[in-house]
């Protein structure tokens, strides 16, 4: 018995797909999974207080007041969704630092430094 399998990864606007059919059951029909992915947000320095932005996992735009280290994570990103994060030194005379950071699946995106009211650090990127 020869059994085919055919597995087409498709792009779409809206996300990848893995779409698998299998030709050795009749009543295996296709099937579509999505396939996500993690995205992980992150503020830490010696700031005292910061206010940040960042797009949440429906890409809405989200503003928090935050004392460090801030964090945010989801793990329904799918390709081309936009990532970011800025974060903002807040309390004037604060001479501290901070550092924004981006993961996708673990791995650095990007990492941007500020330093010193009212200065900013904003990360972005797509999935």
């Amino acid at each position: 018995m020869i059994r085919i399998v055919i597995a087409i990864v498709v792009v779409l606007a809206t996300g990848v797909f893995n779409v698998a059919c299998s030709g050795s059951s009749p009543a295996a029909p296709g099937t579509l999974r999505p396939i996500y992915g993690t995205v992980s947000y992150s503020v830490f320095g010696t700031a005292k207080h910061v206010t940040v932005a960042y797009r949440d996992a429906s890409s809405a735009l989200v503003r928090a007041d935050a004392t460090l280290p801030f964090f945010y994570q989801w793990s329904t990103a799918t390709a081309g969704e936009p990532m970011s994060i800025s974060a903002q030194i807040d309390s004037a005379g604060d001479a501290g630092a901070i550092t924004v950071t981006i993961l996708k699946n673990g791995a650095m995106i990007q990492e941007v430094h500020a330093a010193g009211y009212p200065n900013t650090a904003t990360a972005s990127g797509t999935f």
